[in-house]
C-alpha cells in the first residue's frame, strides 16, 4: 500500500544501501498494471446491465481504474530502475508460481534485484522460438525439448490466466456488443487456447529442465515467456525483456495518493455543490451525482468527448456508514439496493449520494407501498434522505389504505 511509485523507487534505493555486498531485494505479490483494466473489467462482468453499450461499459471500467487506492506496478518500472542505477547488476522478474486461477495468480509476480556480478544478459547458447513457431501446442514445446537444447526460449504463450479477460477488453475498444462479449468473459471461453505457466513448470522439470516463466515483453500483456535452462547452462536467465512501449517511466504505476485525495476532496465537495444546486434549481433539475476530475476527457480533434466521461462511481460511498440496527433499517437498506442497483448501503447512506434521484424516489415509494403497505410521500424522502431517517419517520407512519381502482361504465352520450 505504497502511496506512490516515487516512493517505491526510494524504498528500493534505501535498502540497496544496506545489503551486504553482492545482496538481494526479494518483492513478492507485485501487482501488474498492464493487467489492471482486464481485472476491473471481470469484476464488473456480472453486474453490468445486458443493454449497455460499449463506451459505457468502458467508461466503467476506467472509472473502477481511476478509482484503485493499491499501488501496481508495470514490469518495466524494474527494468528501468536497473538501468539508472549502477548498484543494480540485474533484474530478475517471475510470474508467482501457483496452481490455481484466480487474481492472485493470474495478475502478480515477483522480482529480484541483484547486486552481485551475476551475468544479466541471459543464458550462452538459448534458442528462440515464438509461440506461433511451435506446432502442437506445448506438445511441440515438449518435443523440441527432447533434442536436449542447452536453453530454449519460448516467446509470446498465451496465458490461460488473464486471456479471457484481455480479449474481452480488445472486443469492447473493438465496439462489440457488450452483451456477447461478457457472456463470453464469464463463461472462460476465451482462456481454453491459453497456457497455464505452472504447465510449462511441469513440461520443463519432467525433463530435466529448470524454468522460468515472465511476462512477455512485446506488448501482448495477455501472453508469457517461458526460458528452460540444462544444468550445462551458463549465465543466468536474462527473465523479463521489456520492449518499447513509447511510455514514460511515469506511466509504470499508478497514483494512489492522487486517487485518496481527490476522493477526500469530492467527499468534501460533494454535499457543497448539492445543497447548492438544491437552493438554486427545481428538484427534477438537482443532478443525481457530481463527478470530481481532473481533466475533461477529448477526442483526437480536441473536442470534449462525452462518451468517454467516466460513469458515477456509488459503491466507494455505499460502503462507509454503519450496518442496520433495526429491523425497518435492514428493510430500507435491502430497499435502497433494489431501487438503485446498488450491493450494499449503510443505514446512514444518503438516498441521493448513492444514486438516487426525482424518478428513483418515485419507485422506492412504491416498493415501501408493497412491503408495508405505508404511503411514503415523495416530500419526505427529500427532506429524511437516509436509510436511518426514513426508517425513524415510518415507524412513526399511520398505515393507510389507498382507495381501490373501479372500473366505471362510460357516461350515454360520450363518443370519446
Amino acid at each position: 500500500y505504497f502511496p506512490d511509485g516515487g516512493y517505491l523507487e526510494r524504498v528500493i534505493e534505501s535498502c540497496l544501501g544496506l545489503l551486504a555486498p553482492g545482496g538481494t531485494i526479494y518483492l513478492g505479490d507485485i501487482r501488474n498494471l498492464r493487467l489492471l483494466e482486464g481485472l476491473q473489467l471481470g469484476v464488473l462482468a456480472g453486474r453490468i446491465q445486458q443493454d449497455a453499450d460499449h463506451h459505457s461499459v468502458l467508461a466503467q471500467v476506467q472509472q473502477k481504474v481511476a478509482a484503485e487506492e493499491e499501488l501496481l506496478v508495470a514490469p518495466e518500472f524494474f527494468t528501468d530502475l536497473g538501468e539508472r542505477l549502477d548498484e543494480i547488476t540485474s533484474v530478475d522478474i517471475r510470474l508467482k508460481r501457483a496452481d490455481y486461477h484466480n487474481e492472485l495468480s493470474g495478475h502478480r509476480y515477483e522480482v529480484a534485484i541483484h547486486t552481485s556480478a551475476r551475468t544479466p544478459d541471459g543464458v550462452h547458447d538459448e534458442q528462440e522460438l515464438t509461440w506461433d513457431e511451435v506446432s502442437g501446442g506445448i506438445d511441440g514445446v515438449a518435443e523440441r525439448l527432447r533434442a536436449e537444447p542447452v536453453a530454449l526460449r519460448v516467446t509470446g504463450v498465451p496465458n490461460n490466466r488473464v486471456l479471457a479477460e484481455y480479449r474481452a477488453m480488445r472486443h469492447l475498444e473493438r465496439g462489440d456488443e457488450p452483451a456477447r462479449v461478457l457472456s463470453r468473459l464469464r463463461g472462460g471461453n476465451d482462456s481454453v487456447d491459453g497456457v497455464d505457466p505452472e504447465a510449462m513448470h511441469a513440461l520443463g522439470e519432467s525433463l530435466g529442465y529448470r524454468v522460468v516463466t515472465t511476462w512477455d515483453g512485446s506488448g501482448r500483456d495477455d501472453c508469457f515467456d517461458a526460458v528452460f535452462r540444462s544444468a550445462a547452462a551458463s549465465g543466468e536467465p536474462g527473465s523479463f525483456r521489456p520492449g518499447d512501449r513509447g511510455v514514460s517511466s511515469s506511466e509504470h504505476t499508478n497514483n494512489p495518493t492522487k486517487v485518496r485525495r481527490l476522493r477526500g476532496l469530492s467527499d468534501r465537495l460533494r454535499p457543497q455543490l448539492r445543497e447548492f444546486a438544491n437552493a438554486r434549481l427545481p428538484e427534477f433539475m438537482v443532478p443525481a451525482a457530481f463527478v470530481l476530475m481532473d481533466r475533461v476527457p477529448v477526442t483526437a480533434s480536441g473536442k470534449r468527448d462525452l462518451r468517454a466521461l467516466p460513469a458515477p462511481d456509488f459503491t466507494a460511498a455505499a460502503h462507509r456508514s454503519r450496518g442496520p440496527r433495526t429491523p425497518r433499517e435492514e428493510l430500507m437498506c435491502r430497499l435502497f439496493c433494489e431501487v438503485l442497483g446498488l450491493e450494499q448501503v449503510g443505514a446512514e447512506d444518503d438516498f441521493f449520494d448513492v444514486g438516487g434521484h426525482s424518478l428513483l424516489v418515485t419507485r422506492l415509494a412504491s416498493r415501501v407501498r408493497a412491503e408495508l403497505g405505508l404511503e411514503l410521500p415523495v416530500r419526505k424522502v427529500f427532506e429524511t434522505r437516509t436509510v436511518e431517517r426514513i426508517a425513524e419517520w415510518l415507524e412513526q407512519a399511520p398505515k393507510t389504505q389507498r382507495p381501490v381502482l373501479r372500473r366505471m361504465p362510460r357516461p350515454k352520450g360520450d363518443s370519446a
